[in-house]
């Protein structure tokens, strides 16, 4: 790269010959090793004075003659240009590397921003410049900015620009930019070391401010009135900076600065998006850029067009035909690829210098955009020999600072001298193969002191698999490493050893990692081994010694506690627990023994209470009445607690305390105690106990939660029980048919099925001749059977009408995932803060469909729709349609709609739809819903589902939270097929199937948002009969896809509202 005063006698000496009326020629010389900026090229008369390679950089002298006379003449102004053919062999592209100040004739399709930044250079004093790894932020600062600050200008600011990474040291990275300008004639290596040590200590004391550092620095730049100084990779500040206080000082210092009107200093930090949360978190930071911050976004098709086509154009570089496309397409999937598609160009030039043209071919054989990078880095990787493999992975642990995951490894630097010779020897070859650069804080703040390495650009970390794959295995590692670094800093400064979590992971790694540790980590290890081991043996000395002296003085207390807790008046036992609890183990053989052998009922009573407390087990939980509150389905003892106290208590009792349990939406209890019921040699006897409970109970809710689970304990009752007889068939049947309460009349149908009645004859029960209206004292009623198209008098047997329940509205009831519950719960998806608060808090009144329309049903309205898959076809007609897409849902509640004399409720034509392909035709307007408040049949919406299926349940189910019951409710656990509908037990609201059968469509867009389009995905819930997990049966459970899917799990329920 050019000087600082180089950069301006060029910015200088090109607008005086492009401005000027006279002649002034300016021309360039290239020496040994030069890497000239090919826009230069373009622009000057340049001679080029390096020789091969092969002999070191020298010219022979004949060359030397020839180019040499070759000047002369372009000073005397004989010769205006150097021939063409030589300027073809410098390639138009940075690859990974980002565009320098000397490149802007070659930094494309960013015009845009760069004007914006420019802009705010002009108003403000700091500026933000953010985006995504890989957008081009450096190069937009360096190549975009800087170059039009450096033209001079009639009267304009003068600027001097500054450039600092913070690495882990920022404010040493501070005193190394400015050392240009303070000390500017210093030469000696060693003098400029013990200089910035100083202005290091006395930055980090206070006595030196950056507002000291900028006002030395113009006095010794006369002619200079602006700094600009551009903070790259500002994210190192909060990933490499272990101090708090440096990077507090950095931060606060800058701001201070900016905040005087009188300053001088305009700063430009970069920050990648990911790391943007740092800045929101620093409230006065966040202030400062709050009106000066430029999100530089992904590039467009036209841009990158300029990216590829302008330097290409500027070199001759030609493309086969179509290839520019491919190039535009692939990128455009990929807005954050600019690196790899300078990368890729670069390599494209390169197979120029062979090829006239670039072929697709060429393309295709470098893995195309996507495969480029990663293609190149495994060539280079193989072509090492297994040696050089292994030390090229311990080079690159070295290289890459490792986050919590993958998107958040970062690079890191190394010092050249800090590796070991096989590390050396394999950086020079990927430095030479362009995947590595030299550089460092002291080379990018002008300085040449000691070298470092580090990878050219974070995209290999992303593209490259092997890398990935070798970071990932080590992990753990690298982030122990790192901590260990900051560690020995702290060392070097006050002796702190490690200790706790550090210790302990020092100790597990040492034994396998020691030879990758460096002598200095090796000797902080030891000396902490070291300290820890005489601490153990002190410590482990002094707790016997106090164990023996403190065992006797503490059983003591803990038999004076437990002869006081026997002795204690009931209404104080819970007193004296808390007391006894500290000395339980001392007291455990003592209570036990009270328990089974105390001298009085008091006695014996009060260790019981005790040991159910502190003890839990077989012995205890038969005596304790109430455990069953703190049952939680997960554990076992627990679970043995409800048999125990079921058995202890009685069905009844433990019947009515689980309703209590229930009213806080938590009907594990409940569940429970039908399975427990299920569980004896016949239910039917609890059955009967329930029914002498109903002849007594006075709360009509109460009333029909009991008959609705005595409903379910008599459908569980085996084929064939003689307690089953048919007078209580004949109840069943009364009660399916009249019951008010829907869950009643729901587990009615559910009992009757059980005992043989088929579902023809349950829908003969209920069925009638003309559509049935809500009736106000019944929370359900059935529809009109459903006929064809041409009616009657086609002859066709109509199907049975649906059974819809009147779900109620009960305010202050939460949506979403319960929190902490479900192992595949995304937060972002199912947390219940993404409802609207008025949805939150209620669901108004609607009518739901007790199951799944059933397949003859669907065929009846829709006998355009026929079912794909044969073995489906072959089913019972009773089963839930499936292969029904989103807009078949649709078309068959406007259709049934209509055959009960109700508007449509959707707005959908049905000439625009395909229904052989099952998808609107072209230009067939979307689905829509012009009355919202319209009583006609229609989809659930999504939160009406999830209240519907919940039925007041607060936890993952709406039959509590233990997933040993979802037998009872779903059909789930990879089964072959579903269920016919309403096969399986309805929730307490009459719904039956809603936790497994078939996935249920409903109207909402996934996303949430309010823009209706074509093939966007569309909502569906509930469980599916292939489901193995129990997470994906849950009532808040989420899923989507398009709506023209038709798939063999989709089925669905109507609704309407009231």
């Amino acid at each position: 790269e050019l000087g600082r005063w180089q950069q301006r006698e060029k910015a200088w000496g090109l607008d005086r010959m492009a401005f000027l009326q006279e002649r002034f020629p300016v021309i360039l010389v290239l020496l040994a090793k030069a890497v000239p900026p090919v826009g230069l090229l373009r622009q000057l008369t340049w001679v080029d004075l390096r020789g091969s390679e092969a002999e070191g950089g020298r010219l022979s002298s004949f060359d030397e003659s020839v180019r040499l006379n070759r000047l002369a003449q372009a000073i005397l102004g004989q010769s205006e240009a150097s021939p063409q053919g030589q300027r073809a062999v410098h390639s138009p592209f940075r690859g990974l590397n980002y565009f320098r100040e000397e490149d802007a004739d070659l930094f494309c399709g960013r015009e845009a921003y760069s004007e914006r930044l420019w802009t705010l250079v002009q108003r403000q004093r700091l500026i933000a410049v953010t985006g995504a790894s890989g957008c081009g932020k450096s190069s937009l600062v360096r190549a975009g900015l800087v170059p039009r600050l450096r033209r001079p200008r009639p009267e304009g600011d003068v600027w001097e620009i500054l450039t600092l990474v913070p690495t882990k040291d920022p404010l040493r990275a501070l005193a190394e930019a400015f050392q240009p300008l303070l000390e500017p004639g210093t030469d000696n290596a060693e003098d400029r070391e013990v200089q910035i040590n100083k202005r290091v200590n006395r930055l980090k004391s206070g006595e030196l401010r950056l507002h000291n550092l900028i006002r030395v620095a113009l006095e010794k730049q006369p002619g200079t009135s602006r700094l600009l100084l551009f903070v790259d990779q500002w994210e190192e500040l909060y990933t490499l900076c272990e101090s708090a206080a440096d990077r507090h000082s950095v931060i606060r210092q800058i701001l201070d600065e900016v905040r005087n009107p009188a300053t001088t200093l305009t700063v430009i930090f970069a920050i990648r998006w990911d790391f943007y949360s740092h800045v929101l978190n620093d409230r006065p930071l966040l202030d400062a850029v709050a009106d000066s911050r430029l999100e530089l976004g992904p590039m467009n098709r036209d841009e990158f067009r300029q990216v590829i086509e302008t330097p290409a154009a500027r070199c001759g570089l030609q493309f086969e035909r179509r290839l520019v496309e491919r190039i535009l397409k692939d990128a455009e999937k990929a807005p954050g690829c600019l690196p790899l598609l300078e990368f890729l160009l670069d390599r494209l030039w390169q197979l120029s210098l062979r090829e006239s043209t670039v072929s697709n071919a060429s393309y295709t054989s470098l893995g195309e955009l996507e495969g480029s990078l990663a293609s190149y880095a495994d060539e280079q990787f193989r072509g090492l020999t297994t040696a050089e493999q292994a030390a090229c992975a311990a080079l690159f642990r070295r290289l890459v600072h490792a986050g919590e995951t993958v998107d958040k490894d970062t690079r890191r630097r190394a010092e050249l001298e800090s590796l070991s010779p096989g590390e050396v020897s394999v950086a020079k070859k990927l430095i030479e193969a362009r995947l590595l650069v030299v550089g460092g804080a002291s080379m990018v703040a002008g300085q040449d002191g000691g070298q470092t390495v580090e990878v050219a650009h974070e995209e290999l970390l992303r593209c490259w698999q092997a890398l990935k794959d070798c970071v990932e295995q080590h992990r753990r590692f690298l982030r122990w490493r790192r901590e260990l670094d900051a560690q020995i800093e702290e060392f070097q400064k006050s002796g702190s050893l490690l200790s706790g979590r550090r210790l302990r992971e020092s100790r597990q790694f040492y034994p396998s990692r020691r030879s990758e540790l460096e002598l200095r980590e090796t000797d902080l290890l030891r000396r902490s081994f070291a300290r820890r081991l005489q601490w153990w043996l002190i410590g482990v000395s002094l707790l016997c010694l106090l164990c023996l002296l403190c065992l006797g003085v503490e059983y003591s207390r803990a038999m004076n506690k437990v002869q006081t807790l026997l002795a204690t008046p009931p209404d104080r036992v819970q007193e004296k627990l808390d007391e006894l609890a500290p000395y339980r183990w001392l007291a455990r053989w003592r209570l036990a023994h009270e328990m089974t052998d105390g001298k009085t009922d008091q006695d014996r009573l009060h260790a019981t209470l005790a040991m159910a407390r502190f003890f839990p087990d077989r012995t205890v939980l038969h005596s304790v009445q109430r455990l069953w509150q703190v049952y939680d389905g997960e554990n076992d003892w627990q679970k043995l607690a409800v048999q125990q106290l079921y058995v202890g208590l009685g069905p009844i009792s433990f019947c009515h305390g689980a309703l209590d349990v229930a009213e806080g939406g938590d009907t594990t209890l409940v569940t429970e105690f039908l399975v427990q019921a299920a569980a004896e040699a016949s239910p039917s006897r609890v059955a009967s106990e329930l029914a002498e409970i109903l002849r007594q109970e006075q709360d009509p809710q109460q009333q029909a939660y009991l008959q609705y689970l005595r409903c379910l304990l008599l459908g569980a009752c085996l084929a064939g029980d003689a307690a089953v007889t048919d007078e209580i068939l004949s109840e069943l049947s009364s009660l399916y048919q009249t019951a008010s309460d829907a869950g009643v009349h729901a587990a009615a149908r559910w009992a009757l099925r059980q005992h043989g009645k088929t579902l023809a004859e349950l829908d003969a029960d209920t069925a009638t001749s003309t559509e049935a209206k809500p009736i106000p004292e019944k929370n359900w009623y059935v529809t009109a059977p459903v006929t064809s198209e041409q009616g009657e008098a086609s002859g066709a047997a109509a199907a049975p009408g649906l059974t819809l329940i009147r779900i109620p509205s009960v305010p202050g009831f939460v949506l979403g995932a319960v929190a902490g519950a479900g192992k595949d719960k995304d937060p972002g998806d199912e947390d219940p803060t993404t409802w609207v608060e008025a949805d939150r808090k209620r669901v108004s009144e609607f009518w739901m469909s007790d199951r799944e329309v059933s397949r003859e049903q669907f065929q009846t309205v829709c006998p355009e729709w026929l079912q794909e898959t044969s073995e489906i076809a072959a089913t019972d007609r009773r089963h839930p349609a499936r292969e029904v897409n989103w807009y078949d849902a649709l078309l068959f509640c406007n259709r049934l709609s209509a055959k009960h004399g109700l508007p449509q409720y959707y707005e959908f034509d049905e000439g625009q739809y395909d229904w052989a392909a099952g998808e609107l035709k072209d230009g067939a307007k979307f689905p829509s819903i012009p009355n919202p408040a319209g009583g006609s049949y229609r989809l659930p919406t999504e939160r009406e589902w999830e209240y519907a299926c919940r039925a007041l349940s607060a936890v993952d189910y709406s039959f509590g939270s233990s997933t040993d019951a979802l037998d009872l409710f779903a059909r789930w656990n990879n089964k072959a097929e579903p269920l016919a509908c309403g096969s399986l037990r309805p929730n307490r609201w009459g719904l039956s199937d809603m936790h497994g059968n078939v996935y249920e469509w409903c109207w909402d867009r996934y996303d949430a948002t309010d823009k209706e389009a074509a093939g966007t995905g569309r909502v569906l819930r509930g469980g599916a009969f292939d489901f193995s997990y129990p997470d994906l049966l849950r009532c808040a459970f989420r899923n989507y896809f398009s709506p023209d899917n038709r798939n063999l799990y989709f089925g669905f329920r109507i609704s309407r509202t009231k």
